[in-house]
């Protein structure tokens, strides 16, 4: 496809299509690469226990069965981002890259240096600050504008946030999901959600019970049945945080499952 817009979607911690304005942002392209990177960082037992990275490949497979559906797939590279990403990018001939932002020390250590690699490579890159309702910048920006102190407590972190107003909600989804830029990815196996085994997963003695899949099948499914049932209408008009025990064999909280 010499001279297509490429866009590469890179998902990380937004791993669904609902309120993701990187992955809109992308879309607007000819033809985009949705991909997720299994960074050997965090595929260690010691690191993440078995447990929530079988969550998180749940997580992949519902993705990616939603953007199958939608006649794209997930495409799932195994490696240090800064090496596989970039490279995967430039064997694509990809233009244009979208990612969400993040704060922690490692990934932004991670994120300048793919930054400055897909720019070095003449690949454009914008990220958005969605993983939060509102970014950490727009939390100091304003108490600096207000001549406010950096809030200590959670009590005068709630009041911070409703100071600032109502927060950016989107909860568009892609109309359109545009095609891989070649057909083959949509069979190559090499590329399909690894199993806990596949990503050296062995002493398997603690995994518990699936109770809460994930995915954002699951996360919408769950959604609906707390905030539309009548039996939970005056727990949904009274919900408290922190009062509630999210960890317990009845959770209080729809669970995280995104």
């Amino acid at each position: 496809m010499s001279g297509t817009d490429i866009g590469l979607h890179w998902f990380r911690k937004g791993l669904r299509l609902h309120d993701n304005l990187a992955l809109l942002d992308c879309c607007k392209r000819q033809a985009i690469l949705p991909v997720f990177c299994l960074d050997p960082h965090f595929a260690n037992e010691q690191v993440v226990g078995s447990n929530r990275y079988s969550f998180l490949l749940d997580s992949l497979k519902d993705l990616d069965e939603s953007l199958r559906s939608r006649g794209s797939r997930l495409i799932v590279l195994r490696g240090n981002p800064s090496d596989c990403l970039v490279n995967f990018a430039l064997k694509h001939g990809v233009t244009h890259a979208t990612f969400e932002s993040d704060i922690e020390p490692y990934a932004l250590r991670r994120d300048s240096e793919i930054s400055r690699c897909f720019k070095e490579s003449k690949i454009s890159v914008a990220t958005f600050e969605t993983h939060t309702l509102h970014s950490k910048d727009a939390y100091e920006q304003y108490c600096q504008r207000n001549r406010l102190p950096i809030p200590s407590t959670y009590a005068s972190f709630c009041k911070l946030f409703e100071s600032m107003g109502r927060p950016r909600l989107d909860v568009d989804i892609p109309d359109i999901i545009p095609p891989l830029p070649t057909s083959a990815l949509l069979t190559d196996t090499q590329y399909d959600v690894p199993t806990l085994a596949d990503m050296g997963y062995v002493n398997l003695r603690n995994l518990g019970a699936d109770k809460f899949p994930g995915g954002e099948t699951e996360a919408l499914r769950r959604l609906h049945n707390t905030v539309t049932s009548d039996a939970r209408a005056d727990w949904v008009r009274k919900f408290e945080k922190p009062l509630t025990a999210p960890n317990s064999l009845s959770p209080s909280t729809t669970v995280g499952t995104i």
